[in-house]
């Protein structure tokens, strides 16, 4: 779609006409910014690199140079925002894998990848990255500094503020012994291998082969584990295909299955500082692996409100206290004689 030019000539004119085939091409909206985004970035790269690029255009701003593209419908415009379980619907998960552990190699994992993601809400590549020594037990910590990108182990993490420890409360000290020891007298593999989660070839009824040298659970893997415990729950629709993996054909969860815990586990500590002291600004941020609070702020400040029936009249009740509401009489019914 981009017309064929040089860095140097890479100007607001280029730009519209890119935009133009993109738009004939119906290329969606939030994917044309993407894109406007990552030539942005790529321009900044050629600039450091002194390869003579067209700066110019990195004060192009669609909505501002060229509105055309921008859809009147406003859910065209923006992402939707990632859909969360509530608490009881994950306990009712994880209460069915727990049970199914012992004899269920696929129900252990998916228990353990569930329950990692709730309580520490990391990445998913920070998940799979973790080793055995990461669990600290004497310091009640949970050491991350690694990530696995495009099926690559990386002794780093997204950037310096995500190599962070992370305090361990006494169920995740319980949760990891278990674990650890599951993982120990699972069979030799396991237990000798250096990860939290180790490879394993795929999870069915005829094969059960691991790795012959030690590696880390793959991405698809991983990923086909949870979207079959959501759909045993009815929460989403998948195909199992031939090579074993999740083919998502519906569900209210977006992209990657584990992300919306990371979403909650940060939106619960952003809402929750204001009414607890011990939940600082500052460690909030570090917990949820953020370099700059407004980040933090910026990304989990402004999720939609959701939450139980409970919860919400409580809300409601707290709304009308602040806002003396209960001063509109309820008046009577006007009925005609």
């Amino acid at each position: 779609f981009m017309p064929d030019v040089l860095l140097s000539e890479l100007d607001h004119l280029v730009m519209t006409k890119y935009l133009d085939n993109l738009l004939k091409a119906k290329v969606p909206y939030k994917t044309i910014k993407r894109s406007v985004a990552g030539i942005k970035t790529f321009i900044r790269y050629m600039a450091v690199q002194k390869e003579n690029p067209c700066t110019d255009l990195l004060y192009f701003s669609i909505k501002k140079h060229y509105p055309k593209v921008v859809p009147k419908d406003m859910s065209l415009r923006t992402e939707p925002d990632v859909e969360m379980l509530e608490v009881k619907e994950v306990e009712k998960i994880l209460a069915t894998l727990l049970k199914e552990a012992p004899t269920n190699a696929a129900s252990a994992y998916t228990y353990a990848l569930i329950s990692v993601s709730y309580m520490f809400g990391l990445r998913p590549g920070e998940v799979l990255a973790l080793k055995k020594v990461n669990v600290d037990f004497k310091n009640s910590l949970l050491h991350i500094n690694a990530s696995i990108v495009d099926g690559k182990f990386l002794n780093r993490t997204k950037n310096d503020a995500s190599t962070r420890p992370i305090d361990m409360d006494e169920n995740a000290i319980n949760f990891f012994h278990w674990w650890l020891g599951y993982l120990k007298n699972h069979s030799n593999y396991h237990k000798y291998s250096v990860y939290v989660f180790p490879g394993v070839h795929r999870f069915d009824l005829e094969v059960k082969r691991s790795y012959e040298k030690d590696n880390f659970l793959c991405y698809k893997t991983a990923r086909t584990l949870i979207w079959k415990a959501y759909a045993r729950m009815g929460l989403a629709d998948i195909t199992v295909t031939k090579d074993g993996h999740a083919k998502v054909n519906k569900s209210i969860f977006k992209g990657n299955p584990l992300k919306q815990f990371r979403h909650r586990f940060c939106t619960a500590l952003h809402d929750a500082m204001k009414t607890d002291p011990q939940l600082t600004p500052n460690y909030c941020k570090q917990s949820s692996g953020h370099k700059l609070f407004k980040t933090f702020a910026d990304r989990y400040g402004n999720k939609k409100v959701r939450g139980t029936a409970e919860e919400r009249a409580a809300r409601a009740a707290a709304k009308q206290k602040v806002l003396s509401t209960n001063i509109v009489a309820a008046p009577k019914l006007i009925t005609q004689n």
